[in-house]
């Protein structure tokens, strides 16, 4: 039987030959047979295999026809990954495939495309019909680089100023009760301000490092103060130096530092190796759970995909049921 491998379907993506390329490609591997005959072989490097190889290829575009899937393309779906997890687990032929993906931990390829399409509909296209699933309006969100200004994406950080009045140490940390973070304003070497805010739960600590250093900047804006400002967060210094931060919140934090340009410098300090301000800053950090100030942040990209995996996980539980 000839396969038109040009065939598109009706959302206008070449999935069907896609699949049946990796299909073929799956069957006539070389390198998959050798390395499942290999009994030595970590289950574990198998996987990756699947996840970095197969998967990648199979959910080409997912994010925007896995919200539509057929009866036939899932059934489709079942075949292609079936063939893989034979191989992987090595069990008997007629074993049920819902039963493989059970015993490898691997979920099934419709749910995974699934997935990727509410990710996209979340994240990307704020897509009102799915207001119900996460609060579209507490996500984070990328902007586009053409839209971000020239001052604000190549941002011209001072590492120290050698004029400045006072010393800034920010930290971030997260605790049982959630998020924090501090910033401690220090007038040579005295304790002279302690800002403490408390974020949800739901906030990355990078969140906090950054909402931290924003924090210190505004304070010289409204202070018209120069300071110099240390933190342990080497990603969040390397997050305001890149020209290619997409999140909002990111460049938010980015625009205060163009607006104190000239009274805050900025470096990195080693955390608990016995800095007095940064020993001082995490201390505040950790009280800022009981008496700092709540804040609202926009939740990270991280948030949106861990509650998809949980949703994906009740329906693959459901999926299994009997």
């Amino acid at each position: 039987m000839l396969i038109d491998f040009e065939r598109v379907d009706r959302l206008g993506s070449p999935w069907s030959g896609n699949v049946f390329r990796v299909l073929f490609a799956v069957r006539a591997s070389k390198l998959l047979d050798a390395e499942c005959r290999n009994w030595s072989v970590d289950i574990n490097l198998i996987k990756t295999l699947h996840f970095t190889l197969i998967e990648i290829a199979l959910l080409y575009c997912a994010d925007v026809w896995g919200g539509a899937l057929t009866v036939e393309q899932i059934k489709r779906l079942y075949t292609i990954q079936r063939i893989f997890l034979l191989k992987l687990l090595r069990p008997y032929r007629t074993t049920a495939t819902q039963a493989l993906n059970v015993l490898s931990g691997i979920p099934p390829l419709h749910l995974k495309a699934k997935h990727d399409f509410l990710k996209f509909q979340i994240w990307t296209c704020r897509s009102r019909g799915l207001d119900g699933l996460i609060n579209l309006n507490s996500p984070d969100h990328h902007v586009l680089l053409s839209e971000i200004q020239l001052h604000t994406g190549v941002l011209n950080l001072n590492e120290k100023l050698d004029d400045n009045l006072f010393e800034v140490y920010t930290d971030g940390s997260k605790i049982a009760g959630g998020v924090v973070f501090s910033v401690c304003i220090l007038k040579e070497e005295i304790q002279d301000e302690i800002l403490g805010f408390k974020l949800d739960s739901h906030n990355a600590v990078f969140q906090a490092e950054l909402a931290a250093l924003g924090g210190a900047a505004a304070w010289a804006i409204k202070t018209n103060n120069k300071i110099n400002i240390f933190t342990d967060s080497i990603s969040s210094i390397d997050a305001l130096k890149s020209h290619r931060a997409k999140s909002k919140f990111v460049n938010s934090i980015k625009e205060k530092f163009c607006l104190a340009e000239g009274l805050v410098g900025l470096a990195w300090v080693k955390a608990h190796v016995g800095i007095p301000g940064n020993e001082l800053a995490n201390h505040f950090a950790k009280l800022g759970y009981i008496d700092g100030k709540v804040m609202d942040i926009p939740l990270p990209y991280s948030f949106v995909k861990f509650q998809l995996n949980e949703k994906m996980m009740e329906e693959g539980n459901s999926h299994f049921e009997p």
